[in-house]
């Protein structure tokens, strides 16, 4: 299974740019989505897990797992009922549509450009779009939590988003 990361990995490095991560994860999913009732969401979610997880050593692996973003019905819900999908011309139903481009994954990924995730924990990169896509609404915050700051940080992200892209 390392062996195949790595290669996979490797493989999808090339040509450097702003959407490199997103091609080494797809890499890593895209050959698993051909499991029977395994979900993009519940493989973006194990494999960035694993590859969090993975030695300093591994500084590709754990780059990759910080971009990839796990989209549950909570986060998609609070884009659709926020009117953020339609604002960004990306209507949808839940599923495998959060992932395509121009999805719900691309626009956690795009509000995590705007968060400095360091606030939260000093040990974090500055964008961390998996941090970000957990702090939509996936939990119930506890007053004063960081948890409910992310969220009240991310609303307000969202709204400044909205304000740039639209006027």
């Amino acid at each position: 299974m390392i062996g195949w990361i790595d290669d996979q990995l490797e493989a999808a490095n090339s040509p450097p740019g702003p959407h490199r991560l997103s091609r080494m994860a797809a890499a890593l999913i895209e050959p698993l989505r051909q499991i029977y009732g395994v979900s993009d969401k519940v493989l973006t979610m194990a494999l960035s897990s694993l590859l969090l997880g993975a030695p300093k050593k591994m500084g590709r692996w754990t780059q990759v797992g910080g971009s990839m973003i796990a989209i549950d019905t909570l986060v998609h819900n609070f884009l659709h009922r926020t009117g953020i999908l339609a604002r960004f011309s990306a209507n949808h139903a839940y599923g495998a549509a959060c992932y395509r481009p121009g999805g719900c994954a691309d626009i956690v990924a795009a509000v995590a450009q705007r968060i400095d995730a360091r606030q939260f924990n000093p040990a974090f990169p500055q964008t961390f779009p998996r941090f970000a896509s957990t702090r939509y609404g996936g939990i119930v915050p506890r007053t004063a939590s960081t948890s409910a700051t992310a969220i009240a940080l991310m609303t307000a992200v969202v709204a400044t988003t909205w304000i740039a892209a639209f006027g």
